[in-house]
């Protein structure tokens, strides 16, 4: 129970006694022992006078005087310095009140026997119904409520000059009561409040239930002790509340809870712009189709990248991040960074260059680069976007791969034709001539010369019949293929050599092949074809050579298996090293052949993705070399090292 509601129920009392006909005697506060129990001073006086008829030990303790000595003194007089004296109009109205209502309230300063001041709050009882001839006067220390009244005075002051030079704020002190005993700042208005309507209530009773809600707890934190911070809202308005509390002098007693509110709607306003807007550019950063890096301008390490830049160059996201794109090894030559840097500074953005870039596993893809500087989070940053052309590069490059093809097959069909109907044509005229002649030697009886020209058009025809056979041998190359299959080049060399081993012996050649030829993707069947030939030419243009020898071996490349066969022959003059690969090309007309099987060794080379060329020089012997890819992987593209921006 309350000291205050103590009071209360004692005064109660004795009005109820009063009531019931006993009155108010001297005598009746002394020894009373709910009343002498109690800290505030009760005193039966006169009010004419003053005079105290009657007081417990309460009043004795506050006026610091005996109870003797109290009942000679004035009530009146005992209040404050004789210029602080209640006048008589004062008590006189103080006495009038009391009798029409019941009660009266004043504040003084009474002084105590050893000469201190202490303020009390007196109120005025009239325990007997309009009757004012004694009245009971409750003392009450207040001291300290005098002490914070003029402490929140001094705030008040303090806090209403503070706010006045903070734009868009307010400012609220509450009580522990939560009333609201101060309380200004131009965002009350604006708030739609009135300081008039808010002053002295408590927030339940001057503020709307829902932001109540959300700032009682707050509010008794504060009274608690605590200083912090909080964003709320009101309305659609948004603040900042600074929540600190006011302590006594002595820093022991939370006196007051202090608000500060600042206005923050224009920056919540931004910040959600500025969020929505970081979120688009999240997803447009995500679900672009290109591979984009960000990276910190000062130093070059990489804050970000999206997802199709871990899908095209096969790092982890975990990976790249606080790496640079040297560290990672992604700029084929590391100085083209400095240069599309240097662009970006000069030009303020770098077009669209091709270039390339490694990813993880050492491969290149290549790509059109751009750079962009941009601002993220107030950190200047370069943006890379690479987008990925290694596809449609490869297949640019297979269409220019046709092309060439095409332009060669018609080159190479426009010379067949030719070349054809010139050959063809020799066998066929030699035939015409001699059957000419067949008839007059036949109308002649001419028996040796009939023989001598049938013999003459079989040779020519048998001639035609090998031309069309080596024409037709050709054509079905990259047709009609046998199965592809890994093939050991030492066995084709061996298969090769077997077949010619009658031309071999009857020249006398030593042959050397090189122990572990290399084993490559192909047909066997033709590959065996093309060592024949390869072999036949070299034993057929061995001249006047006393002691003919061939060599077969092998030549070190990073990507082919690169093969020659070597003969200290005739040699070919280096004018007609590419003229001898033509279809019917024979240097020596009278040779042996049809002059196809040059040509058959380069078509069959071309149809398994490798190539042949000769080395040689007149009376120097001839080198045939020819290459096949170790496998036979898809259509690779021939990027070149330039960078990645």
């Amino acid at each position: 129970m309350t000291e205050l509601r103590r009071t209360d129920r004692a005064l109660d009392e004795m009005r109820a006694d009063a009531s019931a006909g006993k009155g108010l005697q001297t005598g009746l506060l002394d020894g009373n022992q709910v009343l002498d129990a109690l800290d505030d001073g009760v005193v039966l006086f006169d009010p004419a006078s003053g005079r105290i008829l009657d007081a417990n030990r309460g009043a004795s303790r506050l006026l610091g005087q005996e109870r003797s000595a109290l009942l000679s003194a004035s009530l009146w007089k005992l209040a404050g310095t004789p210029d602080q004296t209640l006048s008589r109009p004062d008590r006189e109205q103080l006495v009038e009140t009391a009798r029409a209502t019941g009660k009266a309230r004043f504040e003084a300063r009474y002084q105590r026997a050893d000469g201190q001041r202490v303020w009390c709050e007196v109120r005025l009882l009239c325990c007997e119904p309009n009757d004012a001839r004694q009245l009971v006067a409750v003392l009450r220390d207040i001291e300290d409520v005098k002490a914070r009244r003029e402490a929140a005075r001094v705030s008040d002051e303090r806090y209403r000059g503070l706010v006045k030079n903070l734009p868009k704020s307010a400012i609220m002190l509450c009580d522990h009561d939560l009333r609201l005993v101060l309380v200004d700042g131009p965002e009350i208005e604006s708030s739609g409040l009135s300081k008039e309507e808010m002053e002295g209530h408590t927030i339940y009773e001057s503020l709307p239930a829902d932001f109540v809600t959300l700032i009682e707890g707050n509010m008794r934190r504060v009274l608690a002790g605590e200083s912090f911070s909080a964003e709320l809202p009101f309305g659609p308005l948004w603040y900042t509340y600074h929540y600190l509390p006011i302590f006594d002098d002595a820093g022991t007693r939370v006196l007051y809870g202090m608000i500060l509110a600042v206005n923050i709607t224009e920056r919540r306003s931004a910040e959600e712009a500025l969020r929505r807007s970081e979120e688009r550019f999240a997803r447009i950063f995500q679900s672009s189709a290109d591979a984009i890096i960000v990276t910190d301008q000062s130093d070059g390490r990489i804050l970000e990248v999206n997802r199709p830049f871990t899908n095209v160059f096969g790092w982890e996201r975990y990976e790249v991040i606080d790496k640079t794109t040297v560290e990672l090894g992604m700029w084929v030559d590391p100085s083209e960074r400095e240069a599309v840097l240097s662009e970006l500074a000069r030009d303020g953005s770098p077009d669209y260059h091709e270039r390339p870039a490694r990813c993880k596993d050492g491969t290149l893809r290549q790509g059109t680069v751009s750079l962009r500087t941009i601002e993220l989070e107030g950190v200047p940053c370069n943006l890379f976007t690479f987008r990925d052309t290694t596809a449609h590069k490869q297949i640019e490059i297979e269409r220019e791969r046709l092309i060439a093809e095409l332009t060669a097959r018609n080159a190479e069909m426009e010379q067949f034709t030719f070349t054809v109907s010139h050959d063809l044509k020799s066998p066929l005229v030699t035939i015409t001539g001699f059957l000419g002649m067949l008839e007059r030697d036949l109308a002649s009886d001419n028996k040796e010369g009939v023989r001598s020209d049938i013999a003459r058009i079989g040779s020519a025809a048998n001639k035609m019949l090998g031309l069309l056979s080596d024409l037709l041998e050709l054509s079905r190359v990259g047709r009609a293929n046998n199965a592809m299959e890994n093939v050991d080049l030492s066995e084709v060399m061996r298969d090769a050599l077997e077949l010619l081993s009658g031309p071999i012996a009857e020249r006398n050649v030593v042959v050397e092949l090189a122990v572990g030829l290399p084993e490559v993707y192909g047909d066997r069947v033709r590959l065996v074809q093309v060592a024949q030939n390869l072999l036949e030419n070299a034993i057929k243009y061995m001249g006047d050579q006393p002691h003919p020898k061939i060599q077969i071996g092998v030549r070190a490349d990073p990507r082919y298996e690169v093969c020659f066969i070597k003969d200290n022959g005739l040699g070919v003059d280096c004018r007609y090293v590419e003229r001898i690969f033509g279809l019917f090309e024979k240097l020596n007309p009278r040779s042996e052949g049809s002059g196809v099987g040059l040509a058959l060794v380069r078509r069959i080379l071309e149809s398994h993705g490798g190539s042949v060329w000769v080395e040689s020089g007149k009376e120097r012997g001839s080198t045939f070399v020819f290459r096949i890819p170790r496998r036979a992987p898809p259509i690779q593209s021939s990027l070149h090292p330039g960078g990645l921006a």
